[in-house]
């Protein structure tokens, strides 16, 4: 009798593939095994038997980790990690596996929710191919999302899923970006008007932007603009990125002095409605762009010399009298502590739309209607 000889494996998966697959040749115990925030991790790499684990559902900012698994009784061929926004059928890569017929598969991906991956995600041996659906790196919104895993068996194609693992997303926005420095304008009726003009941020889904002042006595005032309709406020928009606000809210009787500027964007928070503070509602707030700084003097008058800058000027005109409603709404929040840790971009007197000192500024309103601005605090700051 002929003895029989052994088959490599790769024969014997080609002799599986002619003869077809037997009962059962189908990839199993497909899971997502955790979900962890990095930075709630001690190391780098989060450690599954120590680091604390998610609950699905959880809310997340930044960057997580995903760690899964799969088997197959005769190989995998792939493994792929999906995601996809909630109440929404379409499913898109975040990291594929070539999986070489192993039988057993484990590994993590951490990926920053900012945004979906790019085609050629970050990981070792592996990447989003154009063939599996991806969205190239775009920002991803807030709100809830599912991730699963997809393994397919090498011989018999078969796909498996693993059950959904639900997380909420809420990332801050990205802060806006100053167009122009502030810069102050105007004419002998003593009306001072700031000029403010801003680059949208790169976050998709901002509700608004706000502009903070802090007068020369150290007092803050916030002032909320409606990203997708700044006119409300009186503000302008120029083309798609760039708005452009005019303050006018001045005191009559102390606008002299240096006045700081900083912005700040908006975004909704999951479950929480659209709306901000013009509408109520409950934001995530980007962080402070660079303090900008611009010298108003009072064009009857030299500015106070006083170093405290508690004095201001005497000036004659209101800009305050130039606001159109709605009227002001207070606002409990004290942003002593941004501002303070915010860069002071321009010093006094110094750097394009900044004006010296010893330059008079002739203040007034550039345009009619430009101040409806929503008012949202006056405090102190540190």
């Amino acid at each position: 009798m002929r003895g029989f000889r052994a088959l490599p494996a790769a024969s014997a998966v080609a002799v599986l593939s002619i003869l077809g697959a037997p009962a059962g040749a189908s990839p199993k115990n497909v899971k997502i095994d955790a979900v962890f925030r990095s930075a709630d991790c001690a190391g780098s790499t989060c450690e599954p038997s120590k680091d604390p684990k998610l609950s699905g559902g959880a809310v997340v900012a930044g960057e997580i980790q995903v760690f899964a698994s799969a088997a197959a009784d005769i190989g995998l061929e792939w493994v792929r990690l999906e995601g996809r926004e909630g109440g929404t059928p379409q499913w898109y890569c975040l990291q594929y596996w070539a999986t070489n017929r192993a039988t057993t598969f484990g590994d993590h991906y951490a990926w920053t929710t900012t945004n979906w991956p790019q085609p050629a995600a970050q990981g070792k041996n592996s990447d989003c191919t154009e063939t599996s659906p991806h969205k190239h790196g775009a920002p991803a919104d807030n709100g809830v999302y599912d991730i699963r895993l997809v393994a397919r068996e090498q011989v018999s194609k078969e796909l498996r899923n693993s059950d959904p693992f639900t997380i909420k997303i809420a990332n801050p926005p990205q802060p806006p970006a100053w167009g122009v420095d502030p810069k102050a304008s105007g004419a002998a009726d003593g009306n001072p008007a700031v000029t403010l003009v801003w680059n949208a941020s790169a976050t998709p889904d901002v509700s608004e932007y706000h502009f903070v002042r802090v007068d020369p006595g150290g007092f803050q005032s916030e002032f909320a603009v409606s990203a997708s309709t700044p006119q409300d406020q009186g503000c302008s928009k120029v083309g798609d990125q760039t708005f452009k606000c005019v303050d006018v809210s001045f005191p009559g009787s102390a606008f002299g002095g240096a006045y700081r500027y900083t912005l700040l964007a908006l975004r909704p928070t999951p479950g929480k409605g659209v709306a901000c503070s013009i509408g109520g509602g409950a934001c995530l707030e980007s962080p402070l762009t660079a303090v900008k700084e611009v010298v108003l003097t009072d064009p009857q008058g030299a500015a106070s010399t006083d170093e405290s800058g508690t004095a201001g000027g005497k000036g004659r005109g209101t800009g305050a009298g130039n606001a159109t409603k709605p009227a002001p709404v207070e606002q409990a929040t004290d942003r002593s502590e941004q501002i303070a840790a915010a860069a002071l971009d321009v010093e006094p007197g110094t750097g394009p739309g900044a004006l010296p000192k010893a330059v008079a500024a002739v203040l007034v309103l550039l345009a009619s209607g430009a101040a409806g601005f929503v008012y949202w605090k006056r405090r102190p700051a540190a």
